[in-house]
């Protein structure tokens, strides 16, 4: 398995079209067997939309243990990363009978904040 790095130099990231774009590189990664490392370093901030179609959707078709054994957010500014959870625990209580999933797509993503290089 190897491991591919993608970096997202935009500030500011509202468009669902590029993100559904981005989405695909991921997805085709994660398809071959790959790991991925998403660099958000110079994001000042993400709308819920942008962050719904590349996490949440991944999220979606993956599923939540593969998204947290092969996807690791790096560089991510606090404000971001509580976007990200937020939409992957909206995804996650859609298609949910219990919270419980929502609550550990939270928390793994906020423990994975500890492995973020600043």
């Amino acid at each position: 398995m190897n491991e591919r790095h993608y970096t997202i130099s935009e500030t500011d990231l509202g468009s669902r079209a590029t993100a559904a774009r981005f989405r695909s590189l991921i997805e085709k990664a994660l398809f071959e067997g790959d790991s991925v490392v998403i660099h958000l370093g110079p994001v000042i901030s993400a709308s819920d939309s942008w962050a719904d179609e590349l996490f949440g959707v991944l999220v979606a078709r993956i599923g939540l243990d593969t998204f947290v054994d092969r996807v690791r957010i790096r560089g991510a500014a606090p404000q971001v990363l509580r976007t990200i959870a937020n939409v992957v625990q909206e995804r996650l209580n859609q298609g949910a009978s219990t919270p419980d999933f929502a609550l550990l797509a939270v928390k793994r993503l906020v423990e994975s904040r500890g492995r973020v290089v600043r």
